[in-house]
């Protein structure tokens, strides 16, 4: 049977009584999916920016892209609460509501578009970073290809979504009562955008949790690590079932029922959860040094430390050397060079970010004394 928001006058015939009332209806499942998993993203996008402003000092295009696509779930709070009956049997919605809903609908589906695409450009960037410090040639060329083809898809269907009707209002005008919508408007299908929208999104949430893979399998890490990048690759996939599961829903809607609030009321909860688990997963990764000074605070406190010293230049014995003419310091007439005292506790590596005559490429911080150590080869 097909479906859709135009039933011909047959099926709406074979419609049930209405009930405006006390009809049969879903429950809350959508305001609490849409407010809890709307302020994890919130919560998470907020911390990553934090972290990037105030301590990496590093914010960058990624993080543009990520706050662009938090505007979504903070509507969708908003839309939940208005009374657009998507918890109701279409028989029971009252016909001057149907503005409203068609509205509504038309908003999240662009919503959709703008958050999902700046998501993933946000964390197709976040790769990129990484793979500019790896020199991985073959890997960034995949990249740019892949944000080309999401702006392409973002820029077609927002286009697409726009002129689906012409004039745009009549997409959800065309419902107009008790006063009927008098402009001369055309259509297009109602299934075809949505349609080819979920189809095009769920391959493009394959390709954003695929390329990670491609790296980071590569990288020798700590075990820990390991495990929270299969947790989030993990949680990546299960955003790509969520779109499946989308898609195979708005197929019923626009090909096979005429029932769309009942259906829809389905749909809005697997688009909410798959756009801020998106948002979410791609908010993640920057906030490991965070983790890392939760977890490990005094080891946090102590490598801090030692990167205070070492960019102030105050050390605790005279190794380091200025002389007229090596004004950027000597170590070669140091009887400890290169030698570590082995009754002194665990040392502490640090880099010296302010000595680039010799490029030594790490500082020994320990108890007693502090030695300069070239890491590159054998110690000297």
């Amino acid at each position: 049977m097909p479906g859709g928001f135009h039933p011909p006058l047959s099926v709406i015939k074979s419609w049930p009584k209405p009930n405006y009332i006390d009809p049969p209806a879903k429950g809350h499942e959508l305001v609490a999916i849409s407010l809890s998993l709307g302020i994890l993203a919130t919560v998470a996008v907020a911390a990553r920016i934090w972290v990037r402003v105030k301590i990496q000092k590093n914010p960058g295009l990624d993080d543009l892209f990520l706050v662009l696509s938090i505007k979504r779930p903070v509507s969708n709070i908003l839309a939940v609460g208005t009374k657009t009956r998507w918890h109701r049997h279409i028989w029971d919605v009252t016909p001057d509501s149907v503005v409203g809903r068609q509205y509504h609908s038309w908003v999240v589906q662009m919503l959709f578009v703008f958050a999902t695409c700046f998501a993933k450009v946000s964390t197709l960037l976040l790769y990129k970073r990484v793979v500019q410090s790896t020199s991985r040639r073959l890997y960034m060329i995949i990249v740019n290809i892949a944000l080309g083809i999401l702006a392409m898809y973002g820029i077609t269907f927002v286009v697409l979504m726009a002129m689906q009707c012409q004039p745009t209002e009549a997409y959800w005008m065309q419902f107009s009562y008790p006063v009927p919508y008098a402009k001369d408007f055309k259509c297009m299908f109602e299934g075809i955008t949505p349609m080819s929208n979920a189809i095009i999104s769920v391959i493009t949430d394959f390709i954003t949790a695929l390329l990670p893979m491609l790296l980071f399998t590569q990288l020798r890490i700590p075990k820990v690590e390991k495990i929270a990048l299969s947790i989030l690759f993990g949680v990546a996939f299960v955003i790509c079932i969520c779109g499946i599961v989308r898609t195979v829903i708005i197929r019923k809607l626009c090909y096979e029922s005429y029932d769309v609030t009942w259906g829809s009321h389905d749909l809005w909860v697997w688009i909410t959860i798959e756009t801020d688990l998106l948002i979410f997963c791609s908010a993640i990764p920057p906030l490991k040094c965070l983790f890392n000074g939760i977890l490990h605070p005094s080891q946090g406190s102590k490598n801090s430390e030692n990167v205070r010293l070492a960019k102030l230049g105050h050390f605790s014995n005279s190794n380091y050397r200025q002389t007229p003419s090596d004004p950027k310091g000597s170590l070669s007439d140091d009887p400890t060079f290169g030698h570590e005292d082995p009754h002194t506790s665990e040392s502490k590596l640090v880099t010296p970010p302010f000595y680039k005559g010799r490029e030594p490429s790490g500082i020994v911080v320990t108890k007693t004394h502090t030695t300069w150590l070239k890491t590159e080869g054998n110690q000297v």
